[in-house]
């Protein structure tokens, strides 16, 4: 008999044991999943890029101008981004590079297509842009930092696009200028690489056959604080008391 009500104590405490362990787990899961909800900062976010093989991907994206490509050991880079517009910075802004199309009397510039896949891949950007206008053609773009100077190489190719399609590139906005904190992602605006009238102003051309040189600097001598743009802080006279 005595070894019967010990069986069944045995039993008792056993499903209060499995019991309180469930009661447990539940509440730590619980805590975990209500901690991986929180916003961080905030803020919610969505999930933009996608690892394809070995390479990060994103369609249609809308960001430029947020991923650097780097050559060698310098401070130069070259700004690209979801879209297919990039920049030079020499440090200091080297000028803005975008390319578009004419096709019946038509014209778009590439970031403007209907479908732009983006591909970040070892150190390179490659793009493959589609649009109406292109029919069932495909621009692709390839873009990548030298390593040996300070340089940038952009390829591109097409696939059955119609005869009649122009390819164009625009060049310029050269100045020299340093942005305030050199063009940091959520430092300063994208806008700063954009291609402005105002960047263009003192830039040469020297066009021989198929190739050119981008000539700047030729403007008066910058201070530091024009240099890096924070000329617009207010000065002694512009303080009010």
């Amino acid at each position: 008999m005595e070894g019967e009500m010990g069986r069944v104590k045995e039993n008792v405490l056993m499903k209060l044991l499995l019991f309180i362990s469930f009661t447990v787990f539940c509440l730590l899961n619980n805590v975990v999943a209500q901690q991986s909800q929180k916003l961080w900062h905030g803020i919610e976010r969505e999930l933009r890029y996608h690892p394809e093989g070995n390479d990060i991907v994103i369609e249609n994206g809308t960001k430029r101008f947020n991923r650097a490509l780097y050559g060698g050991n310098t401070a130069f880079r070259a700004e690209a981004g979801d879209l297919p517009e990039f920049a030079l910075y020499m440090p200091g802004m080297g000028g803005n590079i975008k390319f578009g199309f004419i096709v019946n009397g038509k014209s778009k510039w590439l970031i403007e297509a209907k479908n732009i896949k983006a591909i970040y891949r070892a150190g390179s950007m490659l793009y493959e842009v589609r649009d109406p206008l292109l029919n069932n053609g495909v621009i692709h773009i390839h873009a990548i930092a030298l390593y040996n100077s300070e340089g940038f190489i952009v390829k591109l190719h097409t696939e059955n696009i119609p005869a009649s399609v122009q390819l164009i590139a625009a060049y310029g906005g050269a100045t020299g200028k340093k942005f305030s904190r050199d063009g940091d992602i959520g430092a300063d605006p994208e806008s700063s690489f954009y291609l402005k009238p105002e960047y263009c102003k003192d830039n040469i051309y020297k066009i021989k056959q198929n190739s050119f040189q981008l000539l700047y600097g030729f403007a008066k001598l910058l201070s530091e604080e024009e240099r890096y743009e924070v000329q617009h802080l207010p000065t002694t006279e512009n303080k009010t008391g």
